[in-house]
């Protein structure tokens, strides 16, 4: 199966999780346990935003709401080199919904400023959002728990305050933020780039007693550069 890498987003350190679409479908590649960050294409890995990587073999193991998992062997994976900027922008706009509940269904809640679906529950757990007006970033906290923030609202949902985890907002110990990353997204946003989101559910997390899939932002697309790396 090859994809073109559309979703690659900053984990736990020392790991990663990467995302893309195969024949404009969502596919996430997992492993027993998790991917480590020397799978990046700027440690010499494969994955990067825009790259097209043939994952060799897949078997489709996924489970709502995460229906996009196929269990891949990244040692026999290969980089196969990054897609036309303009074509993966055009990729995106294809997929790209309008609000949240058109990519994640009804079992999307909105709790407090972020949204959550239950295990065993939702549509989908990837996706790309529309995103109109200039949202906002945000810097929040410190440590692993902390990171940037971005502020949008939903025509259904409202206004919401998302965990961006875009592993290029990170520096290399996956815990500090690139502040010039930041800066730069954030310029480029207040222009009036047009921006589209790669979204996606976490796996079931906290509370321990009532885990759920919360919501994030796993990247920003931008227009002028949508298939910048690091």
């Amino acid at each position: 199966m090859v994809i073109t890498v559309t979703h690659l987003t900053r984990m736990r350190p020392p790991y990663i999780c990467a995302a893309g679409l195969h024949n404009q479908v969502a596919v996430r590649p997992v492993v027993m346990g998790q991917l480590h960050k020397k799978w990046l294409r700027s440690n010499g890995g494969v994955f990067a935003i825009g790259a097209v990587v043939d994952l060799g073999p897949v078997k489709h193991v996924g489970t709502a709401p995460e229906h996009e998992d196929y269990r891949f062997d990244p040692a026999v994976a290969k980089f196969a080199g990054l897609v036309d900027a303009l074509a993966f922008w055009k990729s995106l706009e294809q997929i790209a919904q309008l609000s949240l509940d058109s990519i994640f269904g009804d079992d999307l809640v909105k709790r407090r400023w972020s949204c959550a679906v239950n295990p065993g529950c939702g549509a989908a757990s990837l996706g790309c959002l529309k995103v109109y007006g200039r949202p906002k970033i945000s810097i929040r906290g410190l440590g692993p728990r902390g990171g940037p923030r971005l502020a949008i609202t939903d025509p259904i949902l409202g206004k919401l305050d998302l965990g961006i985890t875009d592993v290029r907002f990170f520096q290399d110990d996956f815990i500090t933020v690139n502040e010039q990353v930041v800066e730069s997204a954030q310029e480029r946003i207040d222009r009036g780039v047009p921006l589209l989101l790669s979204v996606g559910l976490t796996r079931a997390t906290v509370p321990e007693d009532n885990p759920v899939h919360w919501l994030q932002v796993n990247n920003i697309h931008l227009e002028d550069d949508p298939t910048w790396n690091l």
